[in-house]
């Protein structure tokens, strides 16, 4: 008898036990929900792409939980804002701005015009592609092709360095034009009306958006095979246009704002380009050419 009253004031106990954990851990739950969610402001530019990166991580911290306020200018007043967990820049002149503020609070961006990297302590994603992958995919959907002219934007070329290190190694012909204290219109016309073979237009060679290679009518109307880097879009009349992949960007600026504000880990892709290929220019194409391309980059063919 008086082992079963010891067994019933055990089992009294334990229950009480369970009972008053999983009132702590009710009660605990119940707090947290009841926690104010982090808020993050995203500034974006105006461009397509970025505007789409911006909506895509956006959606993400929502689904998170978390407040997002979405903005298409900057002002004294966005960066004073408070209670702001992380404010995330996408687009150069919109990452520039915050660079020269003081926020006070983490700052993360993401510029998709191919452009350097800016000088920053500041994380961000800035991802570019190196002038011989042009040359690559030139040589590659080429294969006939003996001489190349290549535009460079930086002084001594060594923004295209990498491609002419290609070239040499391969054993072709190129040339190197400088656009410095040239007029853009010129040196892309007398590229498009010498004997190469192909034009390769690295990143910052293109020109603005509003001007030089995307609003002169050169391009589409030369038979000479121009690949390119693009801001935005395909360069049109191009034979070929590496551009910025929004999907996996947004992925990326998703993951490191997670490892900046939380300490989870980043996830990376392997690239953040696909390569738009003209299916009109690409008509005379070698078929082999068209798959070897194919198997080396995310090609993607447009009209």
């Amino acid at each position: 008898m008086k082992r079963q009253i010891l067994l019933f004031l055990a089992l009294t106990i334990s229950a009480l036990a369970i009972c008053s954990c999983q009132s702590k851990n009710e009660k605990t739950k119940e707090e947290n929900t009841c926690q104010d969610p982090d808020r993050f402001l995203i500034i974006h530019s105006e461009m397509s792409q970025d505007r789409q990166i911006a909506d895509d991580v956006a959606s993400m911290l929502l689904k998170d939980g978390h407040e997002v306020e979405l903005r298409e200018n900057i002002s004294e007043e966005t960066v004073k804002m408070s209670n702001i967990k992380a404010v995330i820049s996408v687009g150069r002149s919109e990452t520039v701005y915050l660079l020269g503020k003081d926020t006070k609070i983490p700052h993360l961006y993401c510029i998709t015009d191919g452009g350097v990297a800016p000088d920053t302590d500041r994380k961000g994603i800035a991802p570019t592609i190196e002038s011989a992958s042009l040359a690559d995919a030139a040589m590659i959907l080429l294969p006939n092709a003996e001489d190349f002219s290549i535009i460079s934007n930086a002084e001594g070329a060594s923004d295209v360095q990498d491609a002419c290190d290609l070239f040499d190694r391969t054993g072709m012909d190129y040339t190197v034009e400088s656009l410095e204290g040239r007029i853009y219109g010129e040196v892309l016309l007398s590229c498009l009306e010498s004997d190469t073979d192909a034009l390769l237009l690295p990143p910052g060679s293109c020109g603005s958006k509003n001007s030089s290679a995307f609003s002169l009518p050169y391009i589409p109307e030369s038979y000479v095979p121009v690949i390119a880097v693009g801001i935005e879009d395909p360069l049109n009349g191009a034979l070929a246009t590496f551009c910025i992949d929004p999907e996996p960007m947004a992925k990326a600026l998703y993951s490191l704002i997670n490892s900046e504000v939380y300490g989870y880990p980043v996830s990376v892709p392997e690239s953040f380009y696909v390569l738009f290929i003209n299916k009109a220019r690409a008509v005379s194409l070698d078929e082999r050419a068209k798959k070897n391309i194919s198997e080396l980059y995310n090609v993607i063919w447009i009209e």
